[in-house]
């Protein structure tokens, strides 16, 4: 009897997803471009960006003030003047350039690392797609990896628009990312317009 009520049990709980109405309906193959664009935009306000581009101010500000040291060391006579600063001056230019490629290259640094969770957990491979629905009352997504969950609206934060996708932002900086080459339902303008009403508190960042 237990297989039996197991089947029931999960034709239950789908049946709320089925009877929903479906408005929308986009399946995303999730390369790494689209994984990119997607950190990059919950990256945007992270506190991990805020401090790299502190650390990048900071190395360039102590390099321009030790080039300035310099400079007025050798117009007051000082012959070593240049020869004393340059190694500073070299070694945080160096050091905010490399934090300045940091922070350029996090979102495929972060991309890279799930492709990779993913393959040690699902096999090499491991390719994800995922299928949102739009309901009237929530998102139901479904993923290759066997997830399956409902979001309210209400969850959403912001979305932004990049040059593949769009990127739904909810709290905790989670995202779903969208391929919004393949919405089905109405067109790209009309699903932006559908975004609209059913999060009137989010922000949105559509692209001219």
């Amino acid at each position: 009897m237990e297989p039996i009520q197991s089947i029931m049990l999960h034709e239950k709980e789908n049946a709320g997803v089925e009877k929903k109405e479906k408005r929308f309906q986009i399946e995303t193959q999730m390369t790494s471009e689209l994984m990119k664009e997607g950190y990059r935009v919950v990256m945007y306000r992270s506190w991990r960006r805020k401090v790299l581009l502190i650390l990048t101010l900071l190395c360039l500000g102590i390099a321009v003030y030790q080039a300035f040291e310099a400079w007025q060391g050798a117009r007051s006579g000082w012959e070593n003047a240049w020869g004393h600063n340059l190694p500073y001056i070299v070694y945080f230019l160096v050091l905010g350039g490399f934090v300045t490629w940091l922070l350029i290259a996090m979102p495929a640094l972060y991309a890279r690392r799930y492709v990779k969770q993913g393959a040690a957990v699902y096999g090499d491979g491991f390719e994800i797609k995922t299928l949102h629905t739009f309901a009237d009352d929530s998102i139901h997504v479904e993923s290759s990896t066997g997830q399956k969950y409902d979001t309210a609206y209400d969850q959403m934060l912001y979305a932004r628009e990049t040059s593949h996708g769009i990127v739904l932002v909810r709290k905790q900086r989670l995202f779903e990312m969208l391929d919004k080459s393949r919405i089905e339902g109405g067109t790209l303008e009309e699903f932006r317009t559908f975004l609209q009403e059913k999060m009137p508190k989010a922000k949105f960042y559509w692209k001219a």
